[in-house]
């Protein structure tokens, strides 16, 4: 009976410390409305705080939106992110398919894709589109505001109002290569020449603007910035 009081007692201390650090984990957001969404493999519902490391995910009908900070995160269909807070400073990287963010200061939030990291170019109301359209491309549109885009030490400015085809691999280009002397500003034609940003193998292809179903069914949302 003796033997066993030390593992009796090393048991209690372990369920009396288990919330304690449980409750240590870095919270990232709260769902705010969910369809056909997942949770690390649990249907997602609104309400439920989203922790750091947290993987959520869509079905081909699904959406969820998250309020992260004072920021709004929306994925589309067929998507796929895990969030996280980094000092602070809510972020999602994208695994798969399409994700919105809203933020009015460019530390507030964070989108990862692949090795480019996308936020708000200044402290004003910014609303960001952006989707995987393969292993190494991007399209991004820059709904309202603009955007800074940064892969290893390169850093491009979207301009608002505009879409922008960002290729993360040159080997995946099947365009010709650019000519290093093009011009440097982002213009809205579908016939631009692709820009190659630095020594970081960026391409920045500036094409028409992009119309997007899931846009215009969350306009009220992401468009008013006293929205809570």
């Amino acid at each position: 009976m003796y033997t066993c009081k030390p593992l009796a007692l090393l048991l209690a201390g372990c369920l009396i410390l288990t919330p304690l650090f449980g409750s240590s984990k870095r919270q990232a957001g709260i769902i705010v409305a969910a369809q056909n969404a997942a949770l690390h493999n649990v249907a997602a519902t609104a309400g439920t705080t989203v922790f750091h490391g947290d993987a959520l995910n869509t079905d081909a009908h699904g959406q969820v939106q998250v309020r992260a900070g004072s920021a709004r995160f929306y994925l589309g269909a067929s998507s796929g992110a895990t969030l996280h807070n980094e000092a602070g400073m809510p972020s999602a990287t994208l695994s798969q398919g399409t994700a919105i963010f809203a933020t009015s200061k460019s530390n507030q939030f964070e989108l990862i894709a692949r090795s480019a990291r996308i936020r708000a170019q200044g402290d004003t109301y910014t609303v960001a589109q952006v989707s995987f359209e393969g292993p190494h491309s991007l399209l991004v549109t820059t709904r309202r505001g603009a955007l800074t885009i940064t892969l290893g030490e390169d850093t491009e400015i979207l301009p608002e109002a505009a879409s922008y085809r960002v290729l993360l691999d040159p080997m995946a280009d099947p365009d010709p290569a650019p000519d290093p002397q093009g011009p440097r500003g982002a213009g809205t034609g579908p016939h631009k020449t692709p820009r190659k940003s630095g020594h970081d193998r960026m391409y920045i292809i500036p094409i028409a603007l992009a119309g997007a179903a899931t846009w215009f069914a969350l306009h009220e949302v992401f468009e008013s910035p006293a929205r809570p």
